[in-house]
């Protein structure tokens, strides 16, 4: 029962979102955006983070992408520890109210209501003292909502993207504790 649950809703989502064609017929380099963010925090613990993404629009509501990731640590708490970080992404996006002005009056036309998921792999093998031997690999499956507010031309619109997801596996060697919050830009 449990697998025809999955199976249905796996068919159901590709049904409708098969259904759903990009408007004005674009061609597939106008489907390929292009972005990310940068993250910054200095003080006491010192955190700087750089994270480009691809992705392809395959409909007006479903998008598909991948990214890497790169992640710098100090701390000077009781000690003085650095150390740095790399991995990778996969992400999918989902369009659920593709224009939320017709509900709430006072945000840009356009502006769109996204669920989120995104699996986040890196490797923490530099951050911790002291540093691990062999690479230390930690997954982070996230999943969340975002307000995505556009900008730019008619010819081609970018967004701002404004998150807030769940890191399902947040534990000691996660880089992403919870809520996790970002605001990315996707061209």
């Amino acid at each position: 029962m449990k697998n025809f649950l999955v199976i249905s809703f796996i068919l159901m989502i590709s049904f409708f979102t098969k259904a759903q064609y990009l408007e004005n017929n674009p061609t597939w380099k106008e489907r390929i955006f292009f972005g990310g963010d940068i993250g910054m925090n200095f003080g006491t613990n010192t955190v700087l983070s750089l994270n480009p993404v691809v992705g392809y629009r395959l409909t007006n509501r479903f998008s598909i992408g991948s990214g890497i990731n790169y992640f710098y640590y100090k701390t000077r708490y009781y000690y003085i520890s650095e150390g740095s970080a790399l991995g990778y992404n996969a992400f999918l996006g989902y369009t659920v109210i593709k224009d939320i002005q017709e509900i709430l009056p006072f945000l840009a036309k356009g502006t769109g209501l996204l669920i989120l998921t995104e699996l986040n792999m890196m490797n923490v093998r530099k951050i911790y003292v002291p540093p691990f031997d062999n690479p230390v690999w930690n997954y982070s499956p996230m999943a969340g909502f975002a307000i995505q507010i556009p900008s730019g031309g008619a010819k081609r619109v970018s967004y701002m993207v404004i998150s807030a997801m769940y890191n399902f596996n947040e534990n000691y060697y996660s880089l992403y504790t919870n809520p996790v919050i970002r605001i990315s830009f996707w061209f």
